[in-house]
């Protein structure tokens, strides 16, 4: 994770946040876990679909709200 703070004057910041695949992965598997067991998704029984199929719809959905 790299973090930047920029002084644009005046009382006023910039703040820029980089993260990389090994911040989130783990905590985003988990979750994924948990969304797993419950998940109904039309062609595979309830709590049955891939984890990769799973995960790119959630982040589908994230995007769409």
């Amino acid at each position: 994770m790299d973090i930047q703070k920029k002084d644009l004057g005046q009382g006023i910041s910039q703040i820029s946040i980089t993260l990389e695949p090994a911040d989130y992965a783990k905590k985003f598997d988990q979750e994924l876990q948990k969304v797993a067991g419950k998940a109904a998704i039309k062609g595979f029984r309830k709590g049955k679909c891939q984890h990769q199929l799973l995960g790119k719809c959630m982040v589908l959905l994230y995007l769409q709200t």
